[in-house]
């Protein structure tokens, strides 16, 4: 039996209504308390390095069983839509941390480019083409979306990023149809929780 923690989420944390929706998914496992001297951990000690959106692509990684071989010779399209602002420097970061998440160590012949809001940038890996777009957006449409396409069929994930817990949803379409998995847990900050 695992042992009931009591978390505290510092209210100054830019993830904080996320994680702690999540926590509140988990009554089993975990309850909120209201200062860190009454927690038995706090929300920092619980999450990997590395944000919502690279944990939500290992996630995607993991379910879609994507290995080495699914790698080569694809489209690989990544969006990127965060509701906090980064400086283009940490906008590219955190699109490479993603798809490092994915499997992408490295981009051949990458381009960046950069806007006021917005960065992209784009290369090959195996093959492929690969795109990461990253850009500001309002909280309640923050969300990370990734798709492998290639010529038999397309592997999709849509992934809220903002202040919510909202399901992800990895759908796989081809010439038998779509089909649509929304994995068990809520979001992927409660998966994270959860293991």
């Amino acid at each position: 039996m695992t042992k009931h923690l009591k978390v505290y989420v510092a209210s100054d944390d830019p993830m904080f209504a996320a994680i702690q929706a999540a926590i509140l998914t988990l009554p089993a496992r975990y309850s909120l308390v209201q200062s860190a001297a009454e927690a038995d951990v706090s929300a920092q000690e619980l999450v990997p390095a590395g944000t919502p959106a690279s944990w939500a692509a290992a996630y995607f990684k993991d379910a879609a069983d994507i290995d080495e071989a699914s790698l080569s010779g694809q489209t690989i399209e990544v969006s990127i839509d965060s509701p906090i602002w980064l400086t283009t420097d940490a906008r590219l970061e955190e699109c490479l941390s993603v798809l490092a998440s994915l499997g992408v160590a490295s981009l051949e012949d990458r381009a960046d480019t950069a806007a006021s809001n917005s960065v992209l940038s784009a290369g090959y890996y195996q093959g492929s083409l690969v795109t990461a777009a990253h850009c500001t957006v309002a909280a309640e449409s923050a969300a990370l979306s990734v798709s492998f396409t290639d010529a038999n069929r397309r592997i999709t994930l849509q992934a809220p990023l903002g202040h919510t817990a909202k399901p992800i949803e990895i759908a796989v379409h081809s010439a038998t149809g779509i089909q649509i998995s929304r994995p068990v847990y809520q979001s992927v900050i409660a998966r994270l929780l959860s293991n």
